[in-house]
């Protein structure tokens, strides 16, 4: 079969057509983000929950002191010692752990206590010079790299995307591990519960739930360390960038999921003062005034869940409707790294079935059956790896493309082939970044970053931002269309300093300080 221009063409504008977001629906989307920001921060059970993380402040650069971090992922275990040197510099000194695939089908005491030991080693090996003078012993900020939902500084539901040996007859999304704080010299209870209401829980076990877990007690006791608060790896980006460029406000993720987190005024965080730290807050408040602030851990995935301004194509209801958990995450599936092959996948199925992808491509029928096999393989056939090669092909007959189509199935392919499938991922990777911007935009406006010639500086981490070509080109672009190409100019990215490691032992600094504040 052979495909004409116009056949060619109408497919391309197509494409086109579904993967633009005109100039005049930029402010109504931005629009309906800040309302969704404004909804999550006065009450809880929205998609968005604009989790308070019970921070504060941001650091000023001039600390100084030791403190440790448990950076704790899917795969490894990250212990760190961070010496705060004050002006703006810091050192940082680091050991990694495997978690094997037996801790992450064990019980959670086992893994915890895994940890504990692994702590305790790191302490025996690289603090052999004793824990600093009056902070009471080591001091840990513990970066849980799932969702947390705090209800305090150091007490928090977090959502465990690994399924240990007490949770896994719970029928629910995202089994619970709730922390409960009982007091520094008892570190942390760990409490597993599942959730009612899906990823986060509205409620907090007490800590004498039954099913309370001892947390860090007996190891860390013995090496005078105590886990002092929990944070997420966006929060600690946000902090550890503003500890070395006090002009960072914002924190953000862009990489297989997305996330951003911010400084917000303390008097908007209205769900707060029904929480347990209302009395902290309505002094700060009687205190500090409009001056008073609280980072705040967006969990912005879930924009829109209710599809209301998110232009979504038929590969994106299609993807969705094929994810474990449908109608969730909305935002993080058209911009995050986990999903934007997918989406092109799709579209160039989609091609593929309409006869204009690889149909001048002589093949016989055992190869087209082949061909289709391979290419129906969700989230393998097509990565955002491959989109990233293709968008940086610049050969004259995307010779580079060719051969990344030839090496996990060998794909014959004309030029024409090559060029269509580089449109796709250019949409693809283009939308992703538009909407991304977007919601830094939403961000700047609510809280005025560049108002009266301010300069917003926005810590940015994640493969996205960091490797796909043009992503952070294609966000300013769409920032100078919203705010003008001077006003733009102030929105900075930066490049985010480690949070789950850095940013964990300056949040340690930061609620020592405020814990003794309060004694």
């Amino acid at each position: 079969m052979t495909v004409t221009d116009p056949q060619y063409d109408e497919a391309v504008t197509r494409l086109e057509k579904d993967f633009d977001i005109p100039t005049e629906s930029l402010n109504i989307i931005l629009e309906e983000f800040i309302r969704e920001f404004d909804k999550g921060l006065g009450t809880h059970g929205h998609s968005v929950p604009m989790i308070p993380t019970y921070i504060y402040r941001l650091p000023t650069g001039k600390e100084k002191g030791t403190y440790l971090a448990i950076d704790l992922g899917g795969t490894n275990l990250r212990v760190c010692r961070v010496d705060l040197l004050g002006n703006h510099k810091f050192e940082i000194h680091q050991e990694k752990y495997m978690i094997s695939e037996e801790l992450k089908l064990a019980r959670a005491m086992d893994l915890f206590d895994y940890i504990a030991g692994c702590v305790s080693t790191f302490i025996s090996s690289n603090c052999s010079d004793g824990h600093p003078q009056g902070q009471g012993g080591w001091k840990i900020g513990f970066t849980f790299s799932f969702p947390v939902e705090y209800v305090s500084r150091e007490c928090g539901i977090g959502c465990w995307k690994i399924r240990f040996h007490e949770t896994i007859s719970h029928d629910v999304p995202y089994p619970m591990l709730t922390f409960v704080h009982i007091s520094p010299k008892d570190n942390f209870t760990l409490t597993t519960a599942p959730s009612s209401v899906g990823p986060r829980a509205s409620t907090v076990p007490t800590p004498s739930a039954k099913t309370s877990l001892s947390f860090f007690r007996m190891p860390l006791t013995n090496v005078n360390a105590t886990v002092v608060a929990i944070i997420n790896d966006t929060t600690g980006a946000l902090v550890a960038t503003n500890y070395t460029d006090a002009d960072a406000n914002v924190g953000l993720i862009f990489g297989t999921g997305t996330n951003a987190a911010y400084v917000e005024e303390l008097g908007a965080m209205h769900k707060c003062l029904k929480e347990e730290e209302a009395n902290t807050i309505k002094e700060k408040l009687k205190k500090h005034g409009h001056r008073a602030k609280m980072v705040v851990n967006t969990e912005w995935g879930a924009l829109d869940n209710d599809d209301v301004v998110l232009p979504r194509t038929k590969y994106d209801h299609t993807l969705d409707a094929d994810s474990v958990h449908p109608r969730t995450q909305a935002f993080e599936k058209m911009i995050s790294g986990m999903y934007l092959g997918e989406i092109a996948r799709l579209a160039l199925v989609d091609l593929m079935n309409q006869g204009i992808l690889f149909a001048d491509v002589e093949e016989g029928e055992d190869e087209r059956r082949r061909r289709r096999e391979f290419w129906d393989r969700e989230y393998e056939a097509w990565l955002t790896a491959n989109m990233s090669a293709v968008e940086s092909d610049t050969t004259p007959n995307l010779t580079h493309t060719e051969h990344i189509l030839m090496t996990p199935f060998t794909q014959p392919s004309t030029l024409r082939d090559r060029q269509l499938i580089q449109r796709v991922c250019q949409l693809v990777g283009r939308r992703a970044a538009t909407l991304s911007a977007l919601g830094v935009a939403a961000i700047v406006r609510k809280r005025n970053l560049i108002e009266g010639h301010k300069t917003c500086h926005v810590a940015v981490d994640g493969t996205l931002v960091n490797k796909y070509p043009y992503f952070k080109e294609r966000m300013q672009e769409t920032l100078c269309k919203i705010f003008g190409e001077e006003e733009a100019k102030r929105i900075v990215f930066v490049h985010a300093e480690d949070g789950s490691g850095v940013g964990a032992a300056l949040v340690a600094m930061l609620a020592s300080q405020e814990m003794h504040l309060e004694e």
